[in-house]
């Protein structure tokens, strides 16, 4: 492994000149632009790595983001774009799973000494959790306290259109089908919104996943010509339950889902959702974290919106109803 005693060697300078050019400290001794130069194309030219766990030590902290989250499904495409961003800024990923202790997971984070931390879609009883003490170590965070853990997307108006797509099917008698967490309630506000505007009747049942048999019958008293779900794991767990009772969709009523997950590709008949961007939510995600760790001015970003991707389980009314 080259060192930097060894390009120091090759160009007769000292080590501390090599160290300073090439941690970009080398104003503090002034040295002049042909010396730089040549240190630099020497470095290249010999293929010094740069020794991260050194720089880790002698810092007090690392090139690493700490993202922490319980990596359901839909949040990988997600850490993929956080990922692909980090790169672009010489940072490093650090995937620590959280199950029921917050706290454990933040003291990994901690012992890898991360400079910063971003904590994704965690329950708000979870955030509660989270020591005070933490705070007194300055590393810079995103999730840990309440309302600050969300990706840059707008739920309401996704589900909105979701909606909107399934009234221009000619549906008129929908049904959302969703639980009762938070970001299942913002969605709920975007079919609220679109029903109204059309002077509908909302028709909106709660359910947990394990619930679903049971809610069923009560979906099936509501004679509906579309079911808007939630999210896509409520829409296929609602498709196998219909199935069980030989209910076929969509020739019974149109199911739409929310978040275009891989399953929604496998399930027979294929899935209709409203497609979330995931993987561009996750670039934005670390520009967020990159914000605080640099004291850059944060951007503006703009909240991204999800598009509907029809498939076989939503069609037309009159298609439905066997008419021409």
């Amino acid at each position: 492994m080259i060192r930097m005693i060894d390009i120091a060697r090759e160009v007769g300078v000292s080590r501390t000149a090599v160290s300073f050019v090439l941690n970009g400290k080398h104003k503090e001794m002034r040295l002049s632009e042909p010396i730089i130069r040549k240190i630099r194309e020497t470095a290249e030219r010999m293929g010094y790595v740069p020794n991260e766990l050194v720089n880790t030590v002698v810092k007090g902290k690392s090139n690493v983001i700490a993202v922490i989250s319980k990596f359901s499904d839909f949040i990988l495409p997600a850490i993929h774009g956080c990922v692909d961003e980090a790169v672009k800024y010489d940072y490093i990923i650090k995937l620590i799973p959280v199950e029921k202790n917050i706290n454990e997971a933040i003291l990994k984070a901690i012992k890898f000494r991360v400079a910063g931390i971003f904590a994704i879609s965690l329950e708000p009883e979870l955030i509660d959790q989270v020591d005070s003490k933490f705070f007194n170590y300055g590393i810079p965070s995103i999730g840990l306290t309440p309302h600050t853990g969300r990706m840059m997307f707008d739920q309401q108006k996704s589900a909105q259109k979701g909606t909107e797509y399934l009234l221009s099917l000619g549906h008129r008698n929908i049904v959302f089908f969703g639980t009762s967490s938070d970001i299942s309630q913002e969605r709920e506000e975007g079919y609220k919104k679109a029903m109204t505007e059309k002077g509908l009747p909302l028709q909106i049942i709660r359910t947990e996943e394990e619930e679903i048999p049971e809610k069923t019958d009560l979906l099936l008293q509501a004679d509906p010509d579309a079911v808007q779900c939630s999210n896509d794991s409520v829409a296929l767990l609602l498709m196998h339950e219909c199935y069980s009772r030989r209910i076929f969709i969509p020739e019974t009523f149109s199911i739409l889902g929310f978040g275009n997950i891989p399953a929604c590709r496998l399930s027979a008949p294929f899935l209709s959702t409203v497609d979330e961007p995931y993987y561009q939510t996750g670039r934005i995600m670390f520009r967020q974290i990159y914000d605080l760790l640099s004291g850059n001015q944060k951007e503006n970003y703009e909240y991204l919106c999800g598009d509907v991707i029809p498939r076989e389980t939503t069609v037309a009314l009159k298609q439905q109803k066997g008419e021409k």
